[in-house]
């Protein structure tokens, strides 16, 4: 369909300003540094994947849902399919390609080092984890150094999974602001407005994912499973605000007189 068109243009555009720039200043996750740029490559190419998704997304918003358009229906049916494409092609990249990629470039896996962690496939991190985890229990609850080996492990396997929801999230929430912010007259105030929530979602993603490894995993005296998917929290509550409201507006009828 003619939406996906645009949409592919800017998200193509995007991870390659995006990729190119992390390229640049060394990124690429924590333990990095001395890799090489090709076995960087796949973790820099997903991660800007996922945040290209929501300008790609601004792209397409005010088309998509437009009143003066045709029902949006079969449109907003083939850009939720062409992101959830995209969720599965980051799941493949985040669990098998990127550190199937890091692992190649002879970093030495430490259980309790999260820059370690991040280098290991997922499959020979869920066996070292579930050994762990083995291990801890065996100890009781309350034995910190015990719990952070199989913490650290579980918090680089979770969150794996949550970024993997990321192109798909960001894609929406990037529709439905350009659809709410399309009503601003103002140009400049209209992008500023772009501009001041892709920040957001930059800073809440990158908080989220250093402070649910170092507030909780590091002082967890026990499982602490769910704490990666802090990353996914602020994008995910984005989309559901997001998203009930616009669907009110587009399905809903006139409000009754009061």
């Amino acid at each position: 369909m003619s939406i996906l068109k645009p949409y592919f243009r800017s998200l193509g555009i995007w991870t390659a300003a995006l990729g190119l720039f992390f390229l640049a200043i060394g990124g690429a996750g924590p333990g990095t540094q001395g890799v090489s740029p090709v076995h960087k490559l796949p973790a820099l190419l997903g991660f800007s994947l996922a945040l290209a998704g929501f300008p790609a997304g601004l792209s397409v918003g005010g088309t998509l849902l437009s009143a003066k358009a045709s029902p949006p229906w079969g449109r907003i049916g083939a850009l939720a399919g062409a992101s959830l494409v995209l969720t599965l092609m980051m799941y493949v990249n985040t669990t098998v390609w990127a550190p199937n990629t890091l692992a190649a470039s002879g970093f030495r896996f430490a259980p309790d080092d999260p820059a370690a962690a991040t280098h290991q496939p997922s499959a020979t991190l869920r066996a070292a984890a579930t050994f762990a985890y083995a291990e801890a229990q065996a100890t009781g609850e309350g034995n910190v150094g015990d719990w952070l080996i199989v913490n650290t492990m579980a918090w680089e396997l979770e969150r794996r999974l949550a970024h993997s929801t990321l192109p798909f999230l960001l894609t929406w929430i990037g529709v439905f602001a350009a659809y709410w912010t399309h009503r601003v007259r103002r140009k400049d105030l209209r992008l500023a407005m772009h501009w001041a929530l892709g920040l957001f979602l930059v800073v809440s993603l990158y908080l989220a994912g250093e402070n649910s490894y170092e507030l909780i995993v590091l002082r967890a005296g026990g499982a602490v499973f769910f704490a990666a998917w802090f990353i996914a929290f602020i994008p995910a509550a984005l989309f559901g605000g997001l998203g009930w409201v616009t669907a009110l507006q587009l399905l809903g009828d006139e409000p009754p007189d009061a």
